[in-house]
């Protein structure tokens, strides 16, 4: 896996555009969601031996919403800058990590999340290329958006406490 990113970061370096990797790879813009929910700036769908990939182009303007799936899923960094991924297993509690290729700074090259857990994630950079993989195609059954204001709320302190 660390060679895959390696090849990607190599053939797609930090000082092209967002515009110029989505061409490379043929990725299309994204689908807005609606009015209030950004999208990646571009992704792509496609079958492979274990299951499916997509390739998704964070650039600086947009991001991956909050949202949950009905399956794993696994995310993979490419390329570009490094992203950060905040994931909320029961709307509460919340956690993040950084998603990129150095591991002396805490990095992550893969974050695998179970299925049902609310993830959000936003480049720290110009742009970031990642591979989320699943087991079958995501559709629009198998994911549920959160709404544009929603995140993860902390619980109320019990009665009594301090």
């Amino acid at each position: 896996m660390r060679d895959n990113a390696q090849a990607f970061a190599t053939r797609f370096p930090a000082t092209l555009s967002a515009r110029q990797v989505a061409d490379a790879l043929g990725l299309q813009p994204a689908p807005p969601i609606d009015d209030a929910i950004a999208a990646p700036f571009a992704e792509g769908l496609a079958h492979s031996a274990t299951g499916w990939q997509r390739l998704m182009l964070l650039d600086s303007d947009g991001f991956y919403s909050w949202q949950r799936l009905s399956q794993a899923q696994s995310w993979h960094w490419l390329a570009g800058a490094p992203v950060v991924v905040t994931a909320s297993p029961d709307g509460h509690d919340a956690q993040a990590a950084h998603l990129g290729p150095d591991a002396a700074l805490n990095q992550q090259a893969r974050l695998d999340f179970a299925a049902h857990i609310w993830q959000t994630a936003t480049t720290l950079g110009a742009w970031s290329l990642v591979r989320c993989d699943t087991e079958a195609a995501p559709d629009a059954a198998s994911i549920e958006m959160a709404s544009p204001d929603w995140f993860p709320k902390p619980r109320a302190p019990k009665a009594g406490s301090r």
